[in-house]
Protein backbone atom coordinates (compact mmCIF):
# COMPACT_ATOMS: atom_id res chain seq x y z
CA UNK A 1 0.00 0.00 0.00
CA UNK A 2 1.39 3.46 -0.86
CA UNK A 3 1.89 6.12 1.45
CA UNK A 4 -1.71 8.13 1.73
CA UNK A 5 0.56 11.75 3.26
CA UNK A 6 0.66 13.34 0.18
CA UNK A 7 4.45 13.90 -0.98
CA UNK A 8 5.68 11.13 1.38
CA UNK A 9 8.08 10.08 -2.45
CA UNK A 10 9.11 13.35 -3.39
CA UNK A 11 9.59 14.45 0.38
CA UNK A 12 11.09 11.29 2.15
CA UNK A 13 10.69 11.67 5.72
CA UNK A 14 14.82 10.29 5.89
CA UNK A 15 15.94 13.70 5.23
CA UNK A 16 14.89 15.18 8.23
CA UNK A 17 16.86 16.72 10.06
CA UNK A 18 14.87 18.55 12.89
CA UNK A 19 17.59 19.09 15.90
CA UNK A 20 17.52 15.96 18.12
CA UNK A 21 16.02 13.61 15.40
CA UNK A 22 16.89 10.09 15.52
CA UNK A 23 15.71 9.58 11.74
CA UNK A 24 16.51 5.46 9.81
CA UNK A 25 14.36 3.36 8.07
CA UNK A 26 12.72 0.31 9.21
CA UNK A 27 14.86 -2.81 9.20
CA UNK A 28 12.79 -5.42 6.77
CA UNK A 29 11.24 -7.63 9.10
CA UNK A 30 8.41 -5.30 10.67
CA UNK A 31 8.70 -5.98 13.84
CA UNK A 32 12.51 -5.01 14.60
CA UNK A 33 12.78 -2.14 16.24
CA UNK A 34 14.93 -1.00 19.22
CA UNK A 35 12.46 1.08 21.14
CA UNK A 36 13.32 2.24 24.57
CA UNK A 37 11.46 0.91 27.63
CA UNK A 38 11.23 4.19 29.39
CA UNK A 39 8.31 5.68 29.46
CA UNK A 40 7.74 8.61 27.12
CA UNK A 41 5.03 10.05 24.93
CA UNK A 42 4.56 8.67 21.44
CA UNK A 43 3.24 9.21 17.84
CA UNK A 44 1.41 7.03 15.26
CA UNK A 45 1.54 8.37 11.63
CA UNK A 46 -0.53 5.83 9.37
CA UNK A 47 -3.01 5.71 6.76
CA UNK A 48 -6.42 4.41 6.19
CA UNK A 49 -7.23 3.47 1.99
CA UNK A 50 -11.04 3.07 2.44
CA UNK A 51 -13.77 4.58 4.37
CA UNK A 52 -14.61 2.40 8.22
CA UNK A 53 -17.39 3.25 10.62
CA UNK A 54 -16.29 1.95 13.96
CA UNK A 55 -17.90 0.78 16.93
CA UNK A 56 -15.46 2.22 19.72
CA UNK A 57 -16.79 0.77 22.93
CA UNK A 58 -18.51 3.71 24.99
CA UNK A 59 -17.76 5.96 22.91
CA UNK A 60 -20.04 5.25 20.43
CA UNK A 61 -19.65 5.40 16.42
CA UNK A 62 -17.40 6.87 14.32
CA UNK A 63 -16.88 7.23 10.54
CA UNK A 64 -13.51 7.78 9.57
CA UNK A 65 -12.69 8.90 5.62
CA UNK A 66 -9.26 7.82 3.93
CA UNK A 67 -6.60 9.65 4.37
CA UNK A 68 -3.93 10.52 6.87
CA UNK A 69 -3.98 10.37 10.67
CA UNK A 70 -2.19 10.92 14.01
CA UNK A 71 -2.53 9.59 17.03
CA UNK A 72 -0.97 10.81 20.08
CA UNK A 73 -0.28 8.13 23.37
CA UNK A 74 1.68 7.81 26.33
CA UNK A 75 3.47 4.94 27.51
CA UNK A 76 4.17 5.02 31.12
CA UNK A 77 3.40 1.56 32.67
CA UNK A 78 5.71 -1.71 32.62
CA UNK A 79 7.97 -1.64 29.52
CA UNK A 80 7.43 1.46 28.62
CA UNK A 81 7.56 2.61 25.15
CA UNK A 82 9.11 -0.48 23.91
CA UNK A 83 6.36 -2.52 25.04
CA UNK A 84 3.19 -0.41 24.11
CA UNK A 85 4.95 0.10 20.67
CA UNK A 86 5.28 -3.53 20.15
CA UNK A 87 1.48 -3.90 20.56
CA UNK A 88 0.38 -1.37 18.33
CA UNK A 89 2.46 -2.78 15.53
CA UNK A 90 1.78 -5.87 15.93
CA UNK A 91 -0.71 -7.41 13.37
CA UNK A 92 -4.97 -7.40 14.34
CA UNK A 93 -4.75 -11.20 14.45
CA UNK A 94 -2.41 -11.35 17.21
CA UNK A 95 -3.89 -8.43 19.37
CA UNK A 96 -7.66 -7.71 20.79
CA UNK A 97 -8.74 -4.16 21.25
CA UNK A 98 -7.85 -2.42 24.63
CA UNK A 99 -7.78 1.16 23.66
CA UNK A 100 -9.47 3.40 21.33
CA UNK A 101 -6.61 3.11 19.06
CA UNK A 102 -6.10 -0.27 18.56
CA UNK A 103 -9.94 -0.65 16.94
CA UNK A 104 -8.69 1.53 14.13
CA UNK A 105 -5.07 0.37 13.69
CA UNK A 106 -6.71 -2.89 12.71
CA UNK A 107 -8.54 -0.90 9.70
CA UNK A 108 -5.21 1.51 9.28
CA UNK A 109 -0.86 0.83 7.86
CA UNK A 110 1.00 2.69 10.34
CA UNK A 111 3.68 4.67 8.21
CA UNK A 112 5.87 5.80 11.02
CA UNK A 113 6.57 6.14 14.89
CA UNK A 114 8.04 9.16 16.83
CA UNK A 115 8.79 9.15 20.61
CA UNK A 116 10.00 11.54 23.20
CA UNK A 117 11.37 11.49 26.90
CA UNK A 118 11.08 15.33 27.72
CA UNK A 119 10.55 16.63 31.12
CA UNK A 120 6.89 17.67 31.37
CA UNK A 121 5.07 15.48 28.74
CA UNK A 122 1.65 16.03 27.91
CA UNK A 123 -0.09 14.25 25.11
CA UNK A 124 -2.92 16.98 25.04
CA UNK A 125 -0.56 19.40 24.26
CA UNK A 126 0.72 17.43 21.15
CA UNK A 127 -2.45 17.01 20.20
CA UNK A 128 -3.37 20.72 20.02
CA UNK A 129 -0.54 21.72 18.30
CA UNK A 130 -1.04 18.90 15.91
CA UNK A 131 -4.55 20.03 15.51
CA UNK A 132 -3.80 22.98 13.67
CA UNK A 133 -2.45 20.92 10.45
CA UNK A 134 -5.29 18.59 10.83
CA UNK A 135 -9.33 19.03 9.32
CA UNK A 136 -10.41 17.09 12.02
CA UNK A 137 -10.26 15.88 15.76
CA UNK A 138 -12.72 13.19 16.82
CA UNK A 139 -14.29 14.22 20.05
CA UNK A 140 -12.49 12.35 23.03
CA UNK A 141 -11.21 9.76 20.85
CA UNK A 142 -7.68 8.34 23.30
CA UNK A 143 -8.71 10.99 25.82
CA UNK A 144 -10.41 9.03 28.13
CA UNK A 145 -8.26 9.76 30.78
CA UNK A 146 -8.06 13.96 30.64
CA UNK A 147 -10.11 16.78 29.23
CA UNK A 148 -9.26 17.70 25.98
CA UNK A 149 -10.84 16.87 23.06
CA UNK A 150 -8.62 13.62 21.25
CA UNK A 151 -5.41 12.22 21.24
CA UNK A 152 -6.43 11.55 17.23
CA UNK A 153 -6.17 14.28 14.43
CA UNK A 154 -7.27 13.33 10.75
CA UNK A 155 -5.03 15.58 8.77
CA UNK A 156 -5.32 17.59 5.72
CA UNK A 157 -4.65 16.04 2.10
CA UNK A 158 -1.85 17.80 1.55
CA UNK A 159 -0.12 17.04 4.96
CA UNK A 160 3.65 16.17 4.62
CA UNK A 161 4.89 13.92 7.51
CA UNK A 162 8.02 16.62 7.96
CA UNK A 163 5.74 19.08 8.57
CA UNK A 164 3.90 16.97 11.25
CA UNK A 165 7.17 16.43 12.80
CA UNK A 166 8.14 19.84 13.08
CA UNK A 167 4.93 20.83 14.70
CA UNK A 168 5.58 18.55 17.79
CA UNK A 169 6.76 21.05 20.40
CA UNK A 170 9.47 18.36 21.53
CA UNK A 171 12.39 17.04 20.88
CA UNK A 172 11.26 14.19 18.76
CA UNK A 173 12.80 10.88 17.31
CA UNK A 174 11.28 9.17 14.26
CA UNK A 175 11.59 5.90 12.71
CA UNK A 176 10.01 5.24 9.61
CA UNK A 177 7.65 1.80 9.61
CA UNK A 178 6.95 1.29 6.13
CA UNK A 179 3.94 -0.59 4.57
CA UNK A 180 4.54 -4.16 5.79
CA UNK A 181 2.22 -3.54 8.99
Amino acid sequence: MKSTFSTFEADPLLSYSGEGSNCMAASSHPFVFDFPSAGGLYLLLFGLTEPSKLDIGRLGSFHFRPGSYAYIGSARGPGGLAARLARHLRPAQHKRPHWHIDHLLNKASIQGVGWSFEGELCECGWAAALSALGVRRPRRFGSSDCRCAGHLIEFQPQTTIQRVLRTIPAELHFRLVGTAI
